[in-house]
């Protein structure tokens, strides 16, 4: 008992000295913390480091190992902080490290009424700008009144403030004090640059604080109130600013109502920066009578701005449709697959009644309708059927997007319809279905013949056999294609119709079904298409280059018009595609390999034939057969050739002659056929020079019969009664006998007739020539019965002055009419009488006849 008392004792005692050991052993000092440049503060367990608050122009050092290099900086609205430390390295950053800089930035002004004190910021303003070809530098910033107790670490998540964008080499940002909170009791802020990129990167970087709205812009230009501290007056967007308010001019303030209330809007929409501009629309156009449109183009929103449209909507438009098509937007691609970076697009939004945002707040959205297109270009529409329909004032929203790494340039076109996209412009009428109350009103277009689908925006591209057609589909699109027909007689025949297609771009998974393209084929034109929902035959292209193909009886082909599509179903992915339609004959007996299968027929070689080219084809010497070609038919000729004593004869497909098809001649060369432009020689005859020659058919060698534009010169003759004269070889009227007349037909005489005189000369070339000289004046006028003969006067016309008389109504007493009318008998016997025997004296003298033209001449005969 007493040895057991002494080992309970004995225990006791251990257990109190263990237990002091371990108390002894805890009031041990902790390990010392590393530190770089500084020392060890044991009793927060952290580094106190050295020069932990430089002022401007100086180093120190920060971090939780002293490990970060600081430098004190001065804020300037155009000088790099980084002007003063470049050599000693604050400017060029590597992964692992950190460049910090600390400026003086208090957080409540000493004296309110000093513009000056630098308590009064409410912007902290920063521009980052990598010098350096590749990087990607991000900067991190951090609050702090107590450089030990609030600095730089690891931590990226302990920061109050970051940028880290790497979609370009500069980046912008602005923070503002009431975002932080107006309570803290900060002092300082820390700004460190890091990177997580695996290239080392130099950099430039401003800093700035202003009690009005600042922030940098692209170029590094400090903006008050959104506008370039380097703007004209003229060019900035506001008045002045005051107390940290921008009085902005009209175009950038908050819009108002017709009645001249300003209109609620979100705040960070940017009107109080001046950021935000209301632009005013100019009128629609008429396009067609389904489609009136408005288009602005070269508009330019600014990064993280917003551009209003005012837009009013009446029930007189059925459908209204927005859209903007940008133009700087980068399709970014990640190496081959050509994906899409959406976030650089501009965002569309609109709202009924006041400008749109684009953020879900306080339980709702900040606009009624936002397009959501996959494609980078943006669209919205708008119908009266839609529950989102309102009549009266919308404002349309244009968002630069807060990825963009530049002002958006873009396009903003808005149409207002009475049928459906305007019938894209290729609709002859719209067929308006009315709504009963529980359906509501429909619009189709009737489109022009080759484009379908209700908005007409659609056609079929015709496929031919055989060849190959090579595109590219957009994200969501449909590519429509017809195929080509097929006769009643090849139908008949083995022939399989196969439609075939692949595409490459960006692949995907196998078991994503939603994700591959697919190609569809559907009986019908007009208006019947395929589509993902109605389709006669799918097929799904599951893997990249890889072909696929639809078996379509040739059969069906005959009835009727069939259209094929391909559907690209993936989002902001475009894809190349190939299809083509191809003619798969089969042949009875594979042609026995003596002919090629065409259409379902064997087209033999030389010296067989048959249904499948198994018959010899043999001839005798000497025989002929006629083979129909394009232009006529080739008369072949058996040949006979002998070797080893076996003697073959076959057609060898040459012609011997050929007979071309009317019109055309052979012009002995092949089957070479041509058409002359004459087959005989041609009489011309020329009215005006009275003479007729020949013009010959002229064929040489092969070429083609051709009509001579010049006549031959042995065939010229004159037309009677014209003669060739030996000397100056032209046709003119034969001579006359000096005293004859004839009736003068150039120059008419009214109510009666002209007569000229042959008249004669004498020259020592020529010797005495005698003709009738038509074309002059009358030498005689008779007057029809009832008219009398009278001198011309100059009143009476030229025509009349030239012929020296004219005929007038005889105004003589009757009375005398015997007389006169006896006279006349007489003189007209005389006339005869005389005439006759001048006829006689010259037939005497001369020996020659004399042509009696009809009467004589009485008067002088010039000579």
């Amino acid at each position: 008992m007493a040895a057991a008392r002494g080992q309970g004792f004995q225990g006791c005692v251990l257990a109190a000295l263990a237990f002091l050991a371990l108390t002894a052993l805890s009031a041990q000092p902790c390990q010392a913390v590393e530190c770089v440049h500084g020392k060890p503060d044991a009793k927060n367990a952290t580094c106190l480091c050295e020069n932990p608050a430089p002022e401007s122009g100086e180093q120190g050092w920060t971090g939780p190992k002293c490990d970060y290099p600081l430098f004190g900086i001065t804020l300037s609205a155009d000088k790099p902080v980084t002007d003063w430390c470049a050599n000693l390295g604050c400017n060029n950053v590597t992964r692992g490290e950190k460049k910090c800089f600390l400026a003086q930035t208090p957080w409540k002004p000493v004296r309110w009424e000093d513009p000056n004190d630098p308590g009064r910021w409410k912007y902290l303003a920063f521009f980052l700008n990598r010098t350096s070809e590749s990087g990607d530098p991000d900067l991190y910033g951090l609050f702090t009144s107590d450089v030990n107790a609030r600095r730089p670490s690891k931590n990226h998540i302990s920061y109050d403030f970051r940028e880290t964008s790497s979609v370009n080499s500069k980046s912008t940002l602005v923070v503002e004090k009431d975002a932080i909170g107006r309570d803290k009791d900060y002092n300082m802020t820390f700004v460190c640059v890091d990177t997580w990129s695996s290239k080392s990167s130099t950099f430039d970087l401003l800093v700035y604080s202003s009690e009005c709205p600042a922030s940098y812009d692209q170029s590094g230009t400090l903006n008050i109130c959104s506008s370039p501290t380097t703007a004209s007056e003229d060019q900035r967007r506001y008045t002045r600013c005051q107390a940290g308010l921008c009085e902005c001019k009209k175009e950038y303030a908050v819009p108002t109502t017709p009645e001249g209330d300003p209109i609620d809007v979100y705040p960070e929409l940017g009107f109080d920066k001046c950021a935000a501009q209301v632009k005013q629309t100019d009128d629609f156009v008429r396009k067609n009578d389904m489609q009136s449109s408005l288009v602005i183009s070269n508009e330019t929103v600014g990064l993280a701005s917003w551009n209003f449209y005012p837009l009013q909507i009446s029930n007189d438009t059925w459908e209204t449709v927005v859209a903007v098509e940008c133009d700087n937007c980068d399709d970014s691609s990640d190496g081959n697959n050509q994906y899409r970076y959406m976030s650089t697009y501009p965002v569309l939004t609109m709202k009924y009644g006041a400008p749109p945002g684009m953020q879900w707040k306080d339980g709702a959205y900040e606009y009624d309708i936002r397009s959501y297109s996959s494609s980078g270009d943006q669209q919205i529409t708008l119908r009266q059927d839609s529950n989102k329909y309102r009549e009266g004032q919308w404002f349309v929203g244009v968002h630069s997007s807060f990825s963009a790494s530049a002002p958006v340039s873009y396009t903003l076109s808005i149409d207002r319809n009475s049928c459906p996209n305007g019938c894209s412009g290729r609709g002859l009428s719209c067929n308006v279905t009315a709504g009963n109350g529980t359906e509501p009103e429909t619009r189709q277009c009737v489109c022009q013949k080759g484009y379908f689908k209700d908005d007409c925006s659609a056609d079929a591209r015709k496929l031919d056999y055989g060849e190959a057609l090579t595109d590219v589909i957009e994200d969501g699109y449909y590519e429509y294609f017809q195929l080509p027909t097929i006769s009643a007689k090849q139908a008949s025949r083995n022939i399989d119709i196969k439609l075939r297609a692949s595409y490459s771009g960006y692949d995907c998974p196998a078991h994503w079904s939603s994700c591959h393209p697919s190609l569809l084929v559907k009986k019908g034109g007009g208006t019947t298409y395929p589509q993902m929902e109605s389709y006669t035959f799918k097929q799904e292209l599951l893997a990249e280059n890889a072909t696929r193909e639809i078996l379509i009886c040739s059969s069906q082909l005959v009835d009727g018009v069939w259209r094929g599509a391909i559907y690209n179903p993936r989002k902001w992915v475009p894809i190349n595609y190939t299809v083509e339609v191809v003619k798969d004959s089969h042949c009875l007996n594979n042609c026995s390999s003596r002919g090629d299968c065409v259409d379902g027929i064997c087209q033999c070689h030389h010296h067989y034939g048959g249904g499948d080219c198994s018959v010899s084809t043999s001839c005798m010497a000497g025989d002929r057969k006629a083979n129909q070609r394009t232009n006529g038919v080739c008369w072949e000729e058996c040949q006979c050739e002998t070797r080893n004593d076996v003697t073959t004869c076959a057609f060898d497909n040459t012609c011997v002659s050929f007979e071309c098809n009317p019109p055309l001649r052979w012009t002995g060369v092949g089957e070479e056929c041509i058409a002359d432009e004459c087959e005989h020689d041609q009489l011309f005859l020329s009215d005006a020079d009275n003479y007729s020659c020949i013009k010959r058919c002229q064929c040489d060698g092969n070429k083609a019969c051709k009509l001579m534009d010049e006549c031959d010169k042995s065939t010229y003759q004159c037309i009677t009664p014209y003669r060739k004269d030996p000397k100056t070889g032209q046709c003119t009227l034969e001579g006359c006998a000096k005293g004859s007349v004839q009736e003068n037909t150039l120059n008419s005489v009214k109510n009666g007739k002209c007569f000229m005189d042959c008249k004669c000369t004498t020259s020592r070339t020529k010797g005495t020539t005698c003709s009738f000289h038509e074309g002059g004046q009358c030498s005689h006028v008779s007057c029809d019965a009832g008219y009398t003969l009278v001198k011309a006067s100059d009143k009476d016309s030229a025509a009349v002055r030239q012929a020296g008389h004219k005929c007038v109504l005889e105004q003589k007493p009757t009375s005398k009419a015997g007389v006169t009318a006896a006279v006349s008998i007489l003189m007209l016997v005389i006339g005869i009488v005389a005439g006759g025997g001048l006829m006689f004296f010259f037939e005497k003298r001369f020996q020659k006849k004399v042509r009696f033209a009809g009467y004589s001449n009485f008067g002088d005969d010039g000579m």
